[in-house]
């Protein structure tokens, strides 16, 4: 992707979301609003840990319960589709409205056609009924965008926009060169001279990294490293 039809239509998108008078950036660079509240997939940063890192059962590392599941049974086979959940999580704090347990939000966005499930299969999250279950449900407007670029992601963020992008999960090893693009999804909220600020819903924090990085809560890649794991295509959502 990436050609004149995709740029046109990303180049639209960010002008039909533009929010003048809510810049995030000032002229020194830096955040001017508060992140919105981090969350997990699976539920706790502990839980991203025993996960990723120890390749373990994160069930019994949160109260999945309290997520809104039925059985930890249940809790394993979502949570590891539910990276756009969690997104969608962050973006209702950040604009204000009720926060659902990750349950609930995942029978709503089924109902939507947002995630599909045939047999043991699990697909989602799908960006169009995505998009027009956000706008119905929760009046928040966005628009699906693909042949994005890091450039115009970091324009849209910088005049007061959220994104939900499509990367690799090999985010999390920023030090690394990855060897594909997309397969999940962060949280795009700050952007600045440093580059772009995202929570990932399957980071890590610092102590627990591979490097010592922090890839979690308000991780910061600079423009150029985080294109390189950037699928050109996400949704774009209106400043709150």
């Amino acid at each position: 992707m990436g050609g004149a039809p995709g740029a046109a239509r990303a180049a639209q998108g960010l002008t039909a979301l533009t929010a003048p008078g809510k810049a995030t950036t000032p002229a020194g660079g830096g955040l001017t609003r508060p992140p919105p509240a981090y969350f997990s997939q699976w539920g706790s940063l502990a839980a991203n840990r025993c996960r990723i890192r120890d390749g373990g059962d994160p069930s019994g590392r949160v109260d999945w319960a309290a997520l809104g599941f039925g059985s930890a049974a249940e809790y394993r086979r979502w949570t590891d589709h539910a990276c756009g959940v969690a997104c969608l999580q962050s973006l209702l704090h950040a604009a204000g409205r009720e926060v659902p347990p990750m349950a609930r939000l995942i029978d709503e966005l089924a109902g939507a056609g947002a995630f599909q499930v045939r047999d043991d299969a699990i697909t989602g999250l799908i960006y169009e009924p995505c998009v027009r279950w956000a706008r119905d449900r929760w009046q928040l407007a966005g628009v699906t965008v693909p042949g994005l670029s890091a450039g115009q992601l970091h324009g849209h963020v910088a005049a007061g926009g959220m994104a939900i992008a499509s990367v690799t999960p090999e985010i999390r090893r920023p030090r690394d060169e990855p060897a594909r693009r997309g397969g999940h999804l962060v949280l795009v909220f700050g952007a600045d001279d440093r580059g772009l600020t995202f929570h990932n819903p399957s980071g890590l924090a610092a102590p627990d990294s591979f490097d010592g990085t922090e890839t979690a809560v308000s991780a910061v890649l600079p423009v150029s490293r985080f294109d390189r794991y950037f699928a050109r295509r996400g949704m774009l959502f209106a400043g709150a």
